[in-house]
């Protein structure tokens, strides 16, 4: 069903499907094993639900966590979170157990949104939704990799989708984080240089700099106005895949470092590029509760 402009569609509680082996019952029921049956049902993730909305022809599935203490005076800081159907339970559940005692843990409750821009099944698409232009070197991604409608995402976030949170709980506009890995992180250095100002801090985690890097670093006095948080595995460094090798993780977020002056890269030990985005999260929601320095 075709949605109008900033319509809300809430279809519930966020309900993980989970599926087992070859030889699992049918859903809903587990097979006999020595007397032992049960049933089983969806994984429900505590405060948390879930929509679907379309914007200026963008479709977005959006998962919502909201503390279930009261909000301070001033609202709930937000996080937003990209990747949202990979990284949102993450974020979520770290949320909820670090914010339990914020005077040991330094994290007070705030609101996590997840953000997965639509794909239609096309794997490509995160080119699409998360750059702002082609590749610096076409030969970096398939002939034809489409690309270039990050300004669409920058949008629906900074417009449309304070006042749907809004609905659901008082916000702070002043608190507005913004977290990304990989492609997504290269979306946030482009968002915070777009629009500075608008988010308090941002996470890049093994940002895409290989995509264009020259646009980032071009971007660097813009991009002071926001807190940068920039972190990496340990062991990207180490890539032995030469059609990664030249994406160079740690050499290009050193000199973007160095552009900005302030950040100090976490290089998180034993970690690769596909686990850091989720090992990466506690450390960044500390960060988001540091005042300005």
């Amino acid at each position: 069903m075709r949605m109008s402009r900033n319509t809300l569609a809430v279809t519930g509680r966020l309900e993980i499907n989970m599926t087992s082996g070859r030889n699992a019952a049918p859903p809903g029921k587990v097979a006999p094993n020595e007397g032992v049956a049960g049933e089983w049902h969806p994984l429900v993730l505590a405060n948390a639900s879930q929509c679907t909305i379309t914007h200026e022809g963008h479709s977005y599935a959006l998962s919502l966590y909201v503390p279930s203490t009261p909000a301070p005076a001033t609202g709930f800081p937000v996080i937003h979170v990209l990747d949202g159907d990979e990284l949102f339970p993450s974020a979520a559940e770290a949320m909820r157990r670090l914010s339990r005692f914020p005077e040991r843990t330094g994290i007070v409750p705030a609101i996590i949104v997840g953000i997965t821009p639509h794909s239609d099944g096309d794997s490509r698409s995160r080119y699409r939704h998360y750059t702002f232009g082609p590749p610096a070197d076409p030969a970096s991604v398939p002939f034809g990799t489409p690309s270039g409608e990050g300004e669409a995402l920058l949008a629906f976030i900074t417009e449309a989708l304070p006042s749907l949170i809004a609905q659901r709980a008082p916000i702070d506009a002043k608190r507005i984080a913004l977290y990304g890995h990989s492609l997504s992180a290269y979306f946030t250095l482009n968002a915070a240089a777009l629009r500075p100002g608008i988010f308090h801090v941002c996470a890049a985690v093994s940002p895409s700099l290989w995509w264009d890097e020259q646009r980032i670093l071009n971007q660097s006095a813009s991009l002071k106005a926001t807190r940068i948080f920039l972190a990496c595995g340990e062991k990207e460094a180490e890539l032995n895949d030469p059609r990664r090798s030249h994406r160079a993780m740690l050499p290009r977020l050193k000199a973007l470092e160095a552009a900005l002056g302030k950040p100090a890269i976490r290089v998180f030990t034993n970690e690769d590029h596909g686990s850091v985005a989720t090992v990466a999260i506690p450390e960044f929601l500390r960060f988001c509760m540091i005042s300005d320095e």
